[in-house]
């Protein structure tokens, strides 16, 4: 998988937690800019990605995940090993 497709089933994601369009996606989303994004959105987000991606994230990259950013660079590194 590439790194555009990768994004793009991160988008989907994002999509579907948070009932949201996709033009609200932008490179700044994050739980300092996004109310809904709480403790309980993180983890069903999280838990999607690693359904559609086939990944498992460890505590220390869920601790390292607050802004779309982060999770496409977590993501990222996890799918080169």
């Amino acid at each position: 998988m590439n790194n555009s497709s990768i994004h793009s089933k991160i988008i989907e994601c994002f999509i579907e937690c948070f009932s949201i369009s996709k033009d609200a996606l932008g490179s700044n989303f994050s739980q300092a800019t996004y109310s809904a994004w709480d403790s309980l959105a993180h983890l069903k987000l999280l838990m999607l990605v690693e359904e559609k991606l086939h990944i498992t994230f460890t505590i220390e990259d869920i601790a390292q995940i607050s802004s779309l950013k982060d999770l496409i660079r977590v993501v990222s590194i996890k799918r080169k090993k």
